[in-house]
C-alpha cells in the first residue's frame, strides 16, 4: 500500500470512529436576562391594532439563548387588549438568534398607561421585565412608535408627533434621552405646529 493511499485510510478510519461521538454540551448559564427589542415607549389610540412585540432572550454574557418560553401578558383591567389567540396572554419560545416575536394585538377602549409583563423561563432560570406603553383616546391625533431596545439604567425613545393647526398640517420629531431613576429637572418642552420648536430654561 503507498503512503497516500495508507494516510487516507487511516483519515477515513479515523472520521468513522468519532462521527457518532456527541458534541461537548454548552455550560448552561447562571443567570437570563430580557432585552426589549421592539414595542417600549409606543403610543397608540385606544381600539388601535399596536405593532408586535419583541424581546431577545440572552446569558450572563450577553450571548442569545435558543429555546427559551417567553410570555407576554397584558394587564387584566384598564388600557389592555387582546392577542390574536383571543386572550391576554401569549408564550413565544425564542428562535436561535434568541429572539421572541409576537404579531400586533388589538387595544381595548380604555386610554391610559400599559403595562406589558414579560417573563422568561431557560432550564430552571427566570426573568422579568416590562413593556411599558401608552393608550391615548381615540380622539387624540398624536400616534407614535418606538423601535429602540431598552438599555440596562437608560431608555431611548423615539416620538413621532404630529401636528395639526386651521392653517395646514405641520410635522415634526424629537428624541429624548430619560435616565431611569433620576430626579425631573423642572426644564418643559413646548411643541407649536407648523415648524415644531423645543427648548427649555437655559
Amino acid at each position: 500500500m503507498t503512503t497516500p493511499l495508507r494516510a487516507f485510510v487511516a483519515a477515513s478510519l479515523s472520521l468513522a470512529l468519532f462521527a457518532d461521538l456527541p458534541l461537548p454540551a454548552q455550560s448552561p448559564p447562571s443567570r437570563i436576562g430580557i432585552v426589549v427589542v421592539q414595542g417600549e415607549g409606543a403610543i397608540y389610540r385606544a381600539g388601535q391594532r399596536s405593532e408586535g412585540l419583541a424581546v431577545r432572550v440572552e446569558d450572563e454574557e450577553h450571548r442569545p439563548l435558543a429555546g427559551a418560553s417567553v410570555t407576554f401578558a397584558l394587564p387584566a383591567s384598564g388600557a389592555s387588549g387582546e392577542f390574536t389567540n383571543g386572550a391576554q396572554n401569549l408564550t413565544i419560545v425564542t428562535n436561535s438568534q434568541g429572539l421572541a416575536t409576537t404579531p400586533g394585538f388589538r387595544l381595548n377602549q380604555v386610554p391610559g398607561k400599559l403595562q406589558i409583563y414579560v417573563t422568561a423561563s431557560y432550564h430552571g432560570l427566570q426573568a422579568d421585565e416590562l413593556i411599558d406603553q401608552v393608550v391615548q383616546s381615540s380622539s387624540s391625533s398624536a400616534n407614535a412608535q418606538q423601535i429602540q431596545p431598552r438599555k440596562s439604567g437608560h431608555k431611548w425613545v423615539w416620538l413621532v408627533v404630529g401636528l395639526v393647526a386651521a392653517a395646514g398640517a405641520g410635522g415634526g420629531y424629537y428624541y429624548y434621552h430619560v435616565r431611569q431613576n433620576s430626579t425631573a429637572s423642572g426644564s418643559s418642552i413646548s411643541i407649536t405646529a407648523g415648524s415644531p420648536v423645543f427648548g427649555g430654561p437655559h
